[in-house]
């Protein structure tokens, strides 16, 4: 699904749905020791690590209880790349990522380069629920600001995708005025398959979810698709294979059917981590891709996530993520 519709049908959508709280909230049978109803939910900011971090059980990501970060961003000027564009792995540039989807709750504070990419505490009363489902969870700060943030998140476990031990989530900064820039992030995040349970052969395929942002002909696309890893843990060799691609023009919602991509790369003896390059099946995007893999293996490791980036000889640049599973 795509973190982003028309600005009209969005303010549409928002108006109908402030109408009917308004209309619901008298028929409720809350009760409170005031007078007035707050919906809201005050989670602190910093919270002691959960004691069991597994995903499964806990369904709680917290960088300090040992979860992978991986974060991209693309900086737009109208339709001028920024000069910030590229990677933050293995958390060195994240201060802090905590994800708790029992009570739909995210907090990210991502640098790059040395630079903040977002640093928002998304909570239940910034979802959207028009554009959330059973898979995703949609959420939009400063709703009536000029710099609105939206951000899409996978769920874990949940009942299409399934994923049991990494997700992702992608957000876009469009401020809709001149005074600000577009921007797009995504970040993978996960727990880690221990390194040295990386095996050393063996054959796994993985299949998942692909996602990012491309400038295009002076327009940017939130993209969207599918996304196949091939892994020879013999070799070390990975490619990674995206088709069914579609891209959602960033303003007014237009869908446009794109071409696939492909990654070429191999795995980094002694660590978890591959790298490779990665091209456009057209229009010459040429990039790189990195990645890990995620989860205890028994005895290959079950998920896998990473990163792409990539430009074009006109100057545009594309970039995000890609997820899968066995």
């Amino acid at each position: 699904m795509s973190p982003k519709m028309s600005p009209i049908v969005s303010m549409f959508r928002r108006i109908i749905l402030i109408i009917s709280v308004l209309f619901l909230v008298p028929a409720c049978s809350y009760s409170t020791s005031d007078d007035d109803l707050d919906f809201s939910f005050d989670i602190p900011r910093v919270r002691p690590p959960d004691p069991d971090p597994l995903f499964a059980s806990g369904n709680d990501f917290d960088i300090r209880s040992g979860v992978t970060v991986l974060a991209f961003s693309l900086g737009f000027s109208g339709s001028v790349l920024d000069s910030d564009v590229g990677m933050a792995d293995f958390s060195e540039d994240v201060d802090f990522l905590i994800y708790d989807s029992i009570q739909d709750v995210i907090d990210l504070d991502v640098r790059l380069n040395g630079r903040q990419i977002i640093n928002e505490l998304f909570r239940p009363r910034d979802i959207d629920l028009f554009e959330s489902d059973f898979s995703f969870r949609a959420y939009e700060k400063h709703l009536f600001s000029f710099t609105p943030t939206t951000l899409v998140v996978l769920k874990p476990n949940d009942p299409v995708y399934n994923f049991s031990h990494v997700t992702y989530g992608v957000w876009v900064n469009d401020p809709d005025t001149f005074f600000y820039d577009l921007s797009i992030g995504s970040v993978v995040f996960g727990f880690p398959t221990a390194v040295t349970d990386i095996p050393t052969t063996g054959h796994a395929s993985y299949f998942g979810l692909f996602f990012g942002g491309m400038e295009r002909f002076d327009e940017v696309f939130l993209l969207d698709g599918d996304a196949f890893i091939n892994v020879d843990f013999l070799s070390g060799d990975v490619v990674v294979l995206i088709d069914n691609v579609v891209g959602t023009e960033i303003n007014f919602g237009r869908r446009v059917n794109f071409f696939g991509w492909t990654g070429l790369g191999s795995i980094v003896n002694g660590e978890n981590l591959f790298l490779g390059i990665f091209l456009s099946d057209a229009d010459s995007y040429v990039g790189e891709f990195s990645g890990s893999f995620f989860g205890p293996a028994n005895p290959l490791p079950p998920e896998v996530g990473g990163l792409w980036s990539a430009t074009n000889a006109r100057g545009e640049v594309a970039g995000g993520g890609f997820i899968g599973r066995r």
